[in-house]
């Protein structure tokens, strides 16, 4: 009992032992499980870092650097101790495999050398201290504190799990794998710092994101990854070695662009552990955060700053470089001067200088010569551009003190907040007096400062502002708006207002849309227009205001416009479609309709991805809409766009056509173009243009001469408000208004007086005065930056950025007899991609580009004589010079920065400062000539070349690639496909330009050296006109080429007419070159207006006959070609005519027992069918034809037995006979050759456009002339107006035609009675009343008081403002001052006149509706 008591006793003890010790045991394994360093002990790792910046295409180079040395660590109880010591670099640029020697790091970046401390909780850090030193420093050594981290206490329970931790990239979600390797463990760690909360980097572009689509693929892809091998020996975790790996790749255009790339290898190997024996000494350490710090303006974080003086010099500098690259002559073509970013710098450098600095910069540009000119011209033009605060501070001092010209400062308030790059409310609050300018500024800078500050309100606001500051503005310009009166100020206060785009201004607008204060209509548009860009936002105000708008029949038809589109816009959902659809189908404005069905149908195929949505609902509804009745229709939605489908860049032209009712002529034009590539709005600008009443201001006459008032009083008439002439112009970039201008009735009658007063001074006054021209642009259109910190805590700028300068400079000048203008043209154009690194141990920057540049030099050296023998002359460019234009591209790393030879001379004495990317060293660059041809009549040399190209790509090639993805929708406008084909080209070489080195110039330079002249001058010998072509030494006076041509035309009869020319070359020991063309043309007329008569033959015929003489007078004689072509009605045609059918049938029921054809529809067709030539014939027979053309005839033989035919017959023969048929309303047609027959498939509608009509029907089938002009039909019965309304005409009564009814001062009247023997029609205008007075079979001539006897010669005269012509059965009237033609006969008068008319016109002919309330009618 006591011995197992004892048992007991001792067990109970040893395993209380036993437990005691097991939980030390385990604690002590938690505290060594989360720990990395033993405390005690010195760790010694060895630290290698590269950093590369490059491209892998066209092959893998790169400019890089490299720091590396030892790094030690002393591990103690609660925290590490960290140095960098025995550090070395190096730097590379070019080939990424060559080796370069290392050197020690400059004195000036020691402080690396100086110590930092980490504190750590389970492997991760909690504390970060360094000493004070410098931010790129201390960033270099966040960047490794990062790497020397683990999540110890998830380390040992998984395999694979995520973990949150802190480190230079901000907060991040890290991936973790484990895996056992011998007697280690392999730890692999990534991340996207993208993700990372907190991740340094700062966006700026002048440009905006495509906000209504997010397929585009973000051309930045970020990534880190650290892999760890770690040993334990059972009380820490060794880190035996980490390898760290960052890498930032670019890839625009969906990964089809550039491949730009910055990698960071970081490697850390431990090469000793020992006990601390001389701690590491630190200094005042403070305790900072783990996150990288971004710097501000300065890039380098103050370690290259330079001083004023350097940035003045530098300025000072760019500026004259600029001036003196303008004051060169001839055209670039050598490699090293295309490329150059001296603008870019420049920008750079301006906006390192405050406020005061600038006036100092601006002020030390004085003087009045050229130079200086040229130079505060590029400054001005730069300024607005550089983007800082204190430039757009400087532009306010600038404008407020006057001291530029109106236009310049209206430039540089245009420019400015597109380019701001911080926008903040301290600026803004600075800037605010841009409202209230001194009275003495002229109203047009006032009216831009209002402008700009709305798109700065804008700008900042989007960025941050306190909500109320935002509501305070809005209301500021809405309370303007309504304080105001005058139209313009109260135009330019709205467009202020809508380029706020943020808050309530669409709730603000929505009053004045609805028109509840009373606005004027035109306001009230404007608004309308200025809700789209937000309306997608908030349909909720959207469907309620505008809804009953549409619904509104007496709305304006713009209002109702703006009403649909923002209905549309607002909600493109299928509801919203449907309710406009059904809606829609019953709508009696023609004009609303046609814009309705234009915006579906030129939406269906669309490939802008902001009307993506819209477009996948237009699809369903285009197969059952209505067509429009009229096809001339021109008010509507036209959109036009194109899309690479692989690249995803475009382009879109949109333009909406609102016409007036009444005339159909448009009175608005709202277009706007857009250019997107990448996800980015590269260029969206637009331009709003209203004019309505101009015609009928001008149509009013100044004076009253006549008695149309008392002609007016005597029938009835309705009352008509005459509208004001209203004319404005809104340009907008970005979607912001940034031009407004208005002119009213007087502002346009006095300019109108002014233009017409100098018609009788102008030549005397451009002979007389000379002056001179330098004007110069400089323009930022596209600024892409962005700065991100790198997996070493360095700093990496990537951008994007296109530039141009654009120069004319020029002296006009009297030279007896003529003028001397002398003009030179240049523009420079460049585009970078950039991707670039800060070395701050050197002070320099590692870079690689993608570099475009277009290069062009235009001088025009012209005399112009206007005397009695006009003439121009051209002087030929000097000996070497150039002229044309000079592309290039290239792809290159490169190190810069300031000193950077002679750092290189310290550092890597064989680093070259740029080198140009190849796809292979051993590549020869290849220089191709496309074009070289002399020009010896201007005495110059065209060439076209492709220089500098490694590899050439084949054409079939090229065309294949971009034919391949090219999308476009020409719906509404299908002769614009091939337009959008050119614009995808010039695109692509723009964006995706071929990889490497390539570039083409095309040139003329001069044929010869010495000085010459080429003169073209015109001469009239009686009947005979002569033009001259001479080219001639200017020394020597000597004539070194000669071209005359002289030039005969004679009519042979009403019918036919004849032209010869006579063209001889004469160069100086050479045989003379004639050639001779005689041209006989007859062409068939009927006097008649139409005819169910088939019309004759139209029939050319064309001798050419060439070859070298020994003489210049005298007949051609050589080679010669002879062809008649001949024009005819079809025999198809003829059978048509005589069927029963419509309309053949109904016409001859119409015109039965009538004199003339009547003037229907029917009738018009008939006539139109037997007018339009459908059969063609060519018979052309030759003799002694040179190589060239029997090679060319011989291919025509070729082509033909190619679709079918079979020219067998035609070979054997030395004449050619070809007939081509095209049948009505068939895309089938014949083909003839020498009589063997092949059917042919053509675009009937492509065709039609070019067959030839005869009678009035090769006017009327124009289809400008069916746009904008109208008819008017009078007959013994009825009128029919131009709107088609049937007019019952009863006999012996007498109404108005046409006439200016509800102006002060008319300027016509037309009326019409119908009498005992046919309708008598009475014409009065300034020039007074004439009258044509039926008979039994005529027609009768009177003015006022007495009959005027005019020849019945077909022949126009004139009598006072009309022009008269008299036949056998018909009187016609031209009143050219309206255009409008009369054509009188017994049975029925033709009226034609131009739609303007109809704005200011009454009478029966513009009735629209039936005619209940007599109008018109005598009383």
């Amino acid at each position: 009992m006591y011995f197992l008591s004892f048992l007991d006793s001792n067990l109970i003890s040893v395993l209380a032992q036993g437990r005691t010790l097991f939980i030390f045991l385990f604690l002590s394994t938690e505290i060594v499980a989360q720990s990395l360093f033993r405390s005690g002990k010195e760790y010694t790792y060895s630290y290698n870092a590269i950093s590369s910046t490059g491209v892998l295409v066209p092959s893998n180079a790169a400019s890089s650097w490299n720091l590396h040395g030892k790094l030690v660590i002393h591990a103690e109880d609660d925290f590490i101790t960290i140095q960098l010591q025995s550090l070395k670099t190096n730097m590379h640029n070019g080939n990424v495999k060559k080796v370069i020697e290392d050197i020690d790091i400059y004195d000036d970046a020691v402080e690396l050398l100086k110590p930092f401390r980490l504190s750590y909780n389970k492997g991760l850090i909690e504390n970060f201290s360094t000493e004070t030193e410098p931010a790129w420093t201390t960033n270099i050594k966040r960047s490794i504190a990062g790497i020397l981290q683990l999540d110890l206490f998830n380390l040992e329970k998984e395999i694979a799990f995520h973990s949150s931790e802190i480190n230079h990239y901000g907060k991040c979600d890290i991936d973790y794998i484990v895996s056992s390797e011998d007697d280690s463990r392999l730890i692999r760690k990534s991340f996207d710092p993208r993700m990372c909360i907190g991740h340094p980097n700062r966006y700026w572009s002048n440009v905006p994101k495509v906000q209504c689509t997010d397929d585009d693929q973000n051309p930045i892809l970020k990534s880190s990854e650290r892999v760890y091998q770690l040993k334990t020996d059972g009380f820490v975790h060794n880190i035996i070695s980490v390898n760290a790996s960052g890498g930032i790749y670019v890839q625009p255009f969906q990964s089809m662009g550039e491949a730009h790339y910055h990698f960071v290898r970081q490697t850390i190997e431990l090469a000793s552990v020992k006990d601390i024996a001389n701690k590491i000494i630190t200094n005042n350490l403070r305790t900072t955060v783990l996150q990288h710090e971004l710097p501000e303006i300065d890039l380098t974080q103050g370690r290259g700053t330079p001083d004023k003086n350097f940035v003045f010099k530098s300025i000072s500098h760019l500026l004259d470089r600029l001036s003196h690259r303008l004051e060169n002559p001839g055209l670039d073509t050598e490699i090293h001067n295309l490329h150059n970013t001296t603008i870019s710098v420049l920008l750079y450098y301006l906006g390192m200088l405050n406020r005061v600095d600038l006036e100092k910069a601006y002020t030390r540009i004085s003087g009045t010569s050229y130079k200086e000119e040229t130079i505060r011209n590029m400054f001005l033009e730069a300024l607005p551009q550089v983007g800082s605060r204190e430039s757009a501070l400087f532009i306010l001092d600038l404008v407020q003190g006057n001291e530029v010209s109106d236009m310049s400062a209206i430039q540089l308030l245009m420019r400015l907040p597109f380019h701001i790059k911080k926008p903040d409310v301290q600026l803004l609050v600075s800037l605010q007096s841009l409202l209230a300018l001194p009275s003495k500024i002229c109203a047009e800078v006032q009216n831009t400062a209002i402008l700009t500050y709305g798109t700065l309100i804008y700008k900042t606001c989007l960025v941050h502002c306190p909500y109320e500051m935002l509501d305070d503005y809005v209301r500021l310009y809405l309370d303007k708006f309504t304080e105001t009166t005058l139209y313009e100020q109260k135009m330019i206060w709205l467009e202020g207002l809508a380029n706020i785009q943020l808050g309530k201004v669409v709730e603000f607008l929505e009053p004045i849309a609805t028109g509840n204060n009373a606005e004027s209509r035109h306001f009230r548009v404007l608004a309308a227009w200025a809700s789209i860009p937000t309306a997608p936002l908030r349909p909720d105000i959207i469907y309620p205001v505008y809804w009953p708008i549409l619904l509104n029949k007496t709305e304006h038809l713009e209002m109702r416009v703006a009403a649909l589109t923002l209905l549309i816009v607002s909600s493109p959902t299928p509801n919203r479609l449907i309710s406009l659809y059904w809606y829609m189908q019953n709508e009696p404005n023609q004009h609303l309709y046609n814009y309705f069905y234009t915006v579906l149908k030129s939406m269906e195929r669309t490939t802008y991805p902001c009307y993506k949505r819209i477009s996948k609902i237009a699809t369903q509804f285009s197969r059952v809409l209505r067509v429009p009745n009229n096809e001339y229709m021109i008010t509507g939605n036209y959109l036009i766009d194109y899309q690479d489908s692989l690249r995803r860049f475009g382009a879109m032209l949109h333009g909406i056509i609102i016409a007036n009712p009444s005339t159909n002529i448009p009175e608005v034009i709202y277009v706007t173009l857009n250019n997107y590539a990448s996800g980015t709005h590269l260029n969206h600008v637009s331009l709003y243009i209203k004019a309505e009443g101009i015609f009928h201001s001008l149509a009013t006459s100044f004076e009253n001469p006549t008695n149309i008032k008392d002609i007016l009083k005597e029938f009835k008439l309705d009352e008509r408000m005459k509208g004001p002439m209203h004319l404005e112009i809104i340009t907008r970039i970005q979607e912001k208004t940034v031009l407004c201008v208005h002119w009213n009735e007087t502002n346009i009658v006095e300019g109108l007086k002014y233009l017409s007063s100098l018609s009788d001074n102008i030549y005397q006054t451009y002979y007389n005065m000379e002056f001179h021209v330098n004007q110069q642009r400089i323009n930022v259109p596209l600024a892409i930056e962005s700065v991100q910190v790198t997996d070493f805590g360095t700093n990496v700028r990537l951008a994007m950025t296109g530039t141009s300068l654009f120069s004319m400079r020029g002296n006009f000048t009297r030279d007896f007899p003529g003028r001397n203008n002398h003009i030179i043209l240049r523009t420079s154009v460049h585009g970078i991609e950039t991707i670039e690194n800060y070395n701050p141990l050197v002070d320099l920057w590692h870079s690689a580009e993608r570099v475009q540049s277009l290069h062009g030099y235009l001088p025009i050296n012209i005399t112009l004589g206007l005397d009695e023998r006009p003439f121009i002359s051209y002087d030929t460019l000097e000996e070497h010079l150039k002229t044309g234009i000079t592309v290039h591209a290239r792809t290159l790393t490169s190190i810069r920065g300031a000193n950077v030879r002679s750092k290189l001379n310290r550092i890597c004495r064989s680093c070259s400062v740029s080198h140009t990317v190849v796809k292979s060293p051993s590549s020869n660059l290849q220089t191709v000539n496309i074009l070289n041809v002399g020009l010896p009549e201007l005495g110059d040399r065209l060439q076209v070349k492709i220089f500098d190209c490694e590899s050439m790509i084949s054409y079939e090639t090229l065309i294949n690639d971009i034919w391949s993805f090219h999308r476009s929708n020409y719906q509404t406008w299908p002769s614009m496909k091939f337009a959008l084909i050119g614009l995808h080209f010039l695109d692509y070489f723009t964006f995706v330009p071929p990889k490497g080195s390539c570039g083409l110039a095309a040139y003329i330079e001069a044929l010869k050296s010495g000085p010459s002249q080429t003169k073209l001058e015109y001469i009239k010998s009686e009947n005979r006109h002569i033009l001259s072509l001479t080219h001639h030494d200017l020394q020597s006076s000597q004539v070194l080429h000669q071209w005359n041509l002289a030039g005969l035309y004679e009519a042979t009869s009403w019918l036919s007419d004849v032209i010869k020319f006579k063209a001889t070359k004469i160069v100086p020991n050479e045989r003379v070159f004639k050639f001779c063309v005689e041209a006989e043309r007859h062409m068939p007329w009927q006097w008649e207006i139409l005819s169910n008569e088939p019309s004759e033959s139209y029939r050319i015929k064309l001798n050419f006959i060439w070859g070298l003489s020994d003489t210049v007078k005298g007949k051609c004689s050589g080679s010669s070609l002879s062809i008649n072509l001949i024009g005819e009605i079809s025999s198809k045609q003829l059978e048509e005519s005589k069927k029963a059918s419509w309309p053949y049938g109904e016409c001859k029921n119409e015109s039965e027992g009538k004199r003339i054809v009547s003037y229907t529809n029917s009738c018009y067709e008939v006539s139109k069918e037997m007018s339009t030539l459908r059969k063609y014939k060519i018979l052309a027979q030759y003799e002694n034809l040179p190589e060239s053309l029997s090679k060319l005839v011989w291919k025509l033989y070729a082509l033909y037995d190619l679709i079918g035919g079979n020219s067998s017959i035609a070979r054997k023969s030395d004449q050619l006979a070809i007939t081509a048929i095209f049948p009505k309303d068939s895309n089938v047609g014949e083909l003839q050759l020498n009589g063997d027959k092949v059917a042919i498939e053509y675009n009937s509608h492509f065709i039609d456009l070019f067959l030839t009509r005869m009678r009035i029907h090769k006017y009327m089938e124009i289809p400008l002339f069916r746009m904008f002009s109208s008819a008017c039909i009078i007959t013994l019965d009825s009128i029919k107006s131009a709107y088609n309304t049937v007019y019952s005409f009863a006999k012996n009564s007498e109404v108005i035609l046409l006439g200016q009814c509800y102006d002060e001062n008319p300027r016509f009247v037309l009326t019409a009675a119908n009498g005992v023997y046919g309708i008598n029609v009475n014409l009065t205008d300034e020039s007074g009343t004439t009258r044509i007075m039926a008979d039994k079979d005529r027609g009768i001539l009177y003015n006022a008081t007495s009959s005027i006897q005019l020849q019945s010669d077909y022949a126009f005269h004139k009598l006072g403002t009309k022009k008269i012509k008299m036949g056998d059965k018909a009187i016609d009237i031209l009143l050219p001052n309206i255009f409008l033609y009369m054509r009188w006969t017994q049975e029925q008068v033709l009226i034609f006149f131009s739609n303007h008319v109809l704005e200011f016109s009454c009478g029966i002919c513009t009735l629209d509706h039936p005619n209940i309330d007599r109008l018109y009618e005598k009383l």
